[in-house]
């Protein structure tokens, strides 16, 4: 019977899973998620490389403060300007960095290998690659739907 109340996760297990293994990914998820609150939070600083300009960009990639040399004015406002382009790329890439390394350091658990098929088909149970991966496992492929014959033409306009 079914309703729209979420599945209890106490129930819920991939195959091959115990609970210390569901308990130890639910924590990763949550120090990945409070990392992921951390780095949202902070701030990263930048400036270009001849350092006329520094600039601070918040967790999202937004410029929260351009700070300038005392000697930013015996330049060229063209130098200028490429000199605040250069210090908010640079702080957002830090910002880049940051999430990047973070990311890194969350991957997923490993899966088992796919097993030999059962049924003496070409397809590997549990392979979800490519385009056979939008298939049933074991289903053999071409198994979906005949299209209609379809023909050209403007809509609303004279069949041809």
């Amino acid at each position: 019977m079914p309703t729209d109340d979420p599945p209890d996760p106490t129930t819920i297990t991939a195959p091959g899973a115990t609970p210390a293994d569901l308990a130890e990914l639910e924590a990763s998820i949550a120090r990945t998620e409070a990392e992921w609150q951390r780095l949202r939070a902070g701030s990263y600083e930048g400036s270009d490389p001849a350092r006329l300009v520094t600039c601070v960009v918040d967790g999202e990639g937004l410029v929260v403060r351009v700070t300038f040399a005392p000697a930013v004015a015996r330049h060229d406002p063209a130098v200028v300007e490429d000199a605040v382009l250069a210090a908010v790329a640079a702080a957002q890439q830090r910002l880049g960095d940051a999430c990047a390394a973070l990311a890194a350091g969350a991957t997923p658990p490993a899966t088992a290998p796919p097993s030999a098929p059962v049924d003496g088909s070409d397809d590997m149970v549990g392979d979800r690659s490519g385009a056979d991966g939008w298939r049933t496992a074991g289903a053999p492929p071409g198994g979906g739907v005949e299209l209609p014959e379809l023909h050209g033409g403007v809509l609303g306009g004279e069949p041809r």
